[in-house]
């Protein structure tokens, strides 16, 4: 007899053990491994480090600093040829800076289009080769794609880093202004940089990717 009333509590043991741990709960205490992990959650809820709403405020801040510097330097590039057009008619002699100036600009403009376009999907690709490839391998071959291109953008970057510091210490000027160039370098490994993260965000991240502009075909 008093075999079998052992037996029946070791059989009882667990459920005895689980209501312990609800009592212990319910008394207001927390057991260990219930703390431990309530502990580990609210540490990685206030871990610093980028989320998804962190990395779309990214991407929309650099668009934001691209579209203004492209808005700016457009502005200064018909400005400058405005002046120069209206200095031949009123004096008869143009503004002998003003050819070295409008083409600093265009660069600028030039260079920070790419992101603008890459930023909004509207860059140009070949799609003739759209179709050859199975539709199941979209998803891998859009992160070949932007991881790819990432990684060309950080070589581009790391070559035009390269030429910006040789122009630095040979001090080399423009002929007309008289000024340093490599401030005007300086924006290629700049925005080679910009597109090397934006682009190896999105082959992380698919759901932040542009949405193409339709192709405007028409299959009727």
């Amino acid at each position: 007899m008093v075999r079998h009333d052992r037996l029946r509590c070791s059989r009882q043991a667990p459920f005895a053990l689980g209501d312990r741990s609800l009592r212990y709960s319910a008394r207001g205490a927390t057991p260990r491994a219930g703390r431990y992990r309530q502990e580990h959650e609210v540490a990685s809820a206030e871990r610093p480090g980028p989320r998804g709403h962190d990395v779309k405020e990214l991407l929309a801040s650099l668009h934001r600093v691209e579209r203004t510097i492209v808005i700016v330097a457009f502005s200064g590039m018909v400005g400058v040829v405005f002046a120069d057009v209206l200095a031949r008619e009123v004096t008869g002699i143009g503004l002998p800076w003003a050819r070295q100036v409008g083409v600093y600009f265009n660069i600028v403009v030039v260079m920070f289009g790419i992101g603008l376009a890459s930023a909004s999907g509207s860059h140009l690709r070949p799609r003739f080769a759209d179709g050859w490839l199975p539709a199941r391998w979209e998803f891998q071959l859009a992160f070949l794609q932007h991881a790819l291109f990432a990684l060309f953008c950080i070589a581009f970057a790391a070559i035009a880093t390269d030429m910006v510091i040789t122009s630095v210490r040979l001090d080399e000027r423009s002929e007309i202004l008289r000024l340093p160039v490599w401030p005007i370098q300086a924006v290629i490994p700049l925005v080679f940089g910009i597109a090397a993260l934006r682009h190896g965000i999105y082959a992380v991240r698919p759901e932040l990717r542009p949405v193409p502009p339709a192709t405007g075909t028409d299959d009727s």
